[in-house]
């Protein structure tokens, strides 16, 4: 199938798209989610109380992932993307 897209959909899906994990505390699905789309284009979020959840903060920072990407991840990146 042709498409009229410069570039594959995913390129564009990864540059427009901001993913939050929702509180699922899974250091396996955090790691692929920074792999899939970078760590510019997490936003660390809750669904309390919807979803019981122990020490999110201390889930991040024990995450394993850089310094750089629990900084883009937990704050940067939405302040970034809502301008504040």
């Amino acid at each position: 199938m042709h498409t009229l897209m410069e570039r594959p959909f995913s390129a564009y899906y990864k540059e427009h798209v901001y993913v939050t994990p929702s509180g699922i505390m899974s250091n396996d699905q955090l790691d692929y989610v920074v792999k899939v789309m970078g760590a510019d284009h997490v936003i660390y979020s809750l669904d309390y109380p919807y979803v019981e959840v122990g020490d999110s903060y201390a889930f991040l920072m024990d995450s394993g992932l850089s310094d750089e990407a629990k900084e883009l991840i937990a704050h940067v990146n939405a302040e970034r993307l809502l301008h504040v």
